[in-house]
């Protein structure tokens, strides 16, 4: 098994999820991170605003 994390593994294994640029704004990312339901899932999640 190989794992490839090219941006590394730190945010990943300190359950942290970032705001991606791919993401088309801020404003989408905090609404898709709300429609999840990510925190109920995942309650140590850190979600940056």
């Amino acid at each position: 098994m190989s794992l490839v994390s090219p941006l590394g593994l730190t945010s990943l294994l300190e359950g942290q999820v970032t705001y991606n640029p791919r993401c088309r704004n801020m404003v989408a990312f905090r609404e898709r991170s709300r429609n999840k339901d990510w925190l109920s899932i995942w309650p140590r999640l850190v979600v940056a605003s």
